[in-house]
């Protein structure tokens, strides 16, 4: 029973180390990503989305309407709202499709 408990202890903490990375990775990213589009506290933003990552559906959702909100109100430009949206859906896809199936 002591080594049952060893071994489920052991892959909680590998668990939530690999959680930990994914969330720094997408916090530099999204930060980055915002960054150069011009949106103002990018890595605010980007690591709010990463900690979000952890809840599943719907952080990702809130992680990408409260910039993309946000940039309709102090943007002159419409491009920049949605190239919010367009920025999470390419950094999802990397995110489901390379950093968390490697990490």
């Amino acid at each position: 029973m002591e080594a049952l408990f060893l071994i489920i202890q052991f892959l909680t903490k590998r668990y939530l180390m690999g959680q930990g990375i994914v969330i720094l990775i997408l916090g530099v990213l999204i930060g980055t990503g915002l960054w150069l589009i011009g949106v103002p506290y990018p890595y605010f933003w980007g690591f709010l989305a990463g900690f979000l990552e952890i809840i599943p559906y719907v952080g990702t959702t809130i992680g990408v309407v409260l910039p993309f909100s946000y940039m309709l109100i102090v943007s002159d430009t419409l491009w920049q709202p949605f190239a919010v949206v367009g920025l999470y859906i390419m950094i999802q896809q990397i995110e489901g499709n390379l950093i968390s199936p490697n990490v």
